[in-house]
């Protein structure tokens, strides 16, 4: 398997069970530690934040919502009218984009470590 997609599905698997348990800026821990374990290029390793987290905080939103039937998300995309458009799609894109750099700068931020530390 690819040390990239390897990568990716490390970030979400245990970045969904941390979430489980501890605040939501546990997910950049994950993507630290991976980001530090494995060796990829700083830029593979900063997109390999970005695309675990956005996939999983774009499904994980949608999921949430489809229990509650979007009464709480259609709420707050009423709220954030001006840069959602009241559309509770871009509230979720707007979610896990606001995540996905998050994790992306927490995985880049390991692989530099790993990069000073090793040599």
């Amino acid at each position: 398997m690819n040390k990239f997609f390897l990568s990716v599905i490390l970030i979400i698997v245990f970045s969904a069970i941390m979430q489980s348990f501890f605040p939501w800026w546990s997910m950049a821990l994950v993507a630290f530690v991976v980001g530090f374990i494995m060796p990829l290029k700083r830029e593979a390793s900063w997109f390999a934040g970005v695309f675990a987290i956005f996939l999983l905080w774009l499904f994980y939103a949608m999921f949430l919502s489809h229990f509650n039937g979007g009464i709480l998300a259609t709420r707050v995309a009423e709220v954030l009218h001006p840069i959602t458009g009241g559309k509770v799609f871009r509230l979720y894109f707007l979610t896990a984009a606001v995540g996905s750099l998050t994790a992306g700068f927490a995985c880049l931020s390991g692989r530099l470590t790993a990069m000073v530390i090793r040599g």
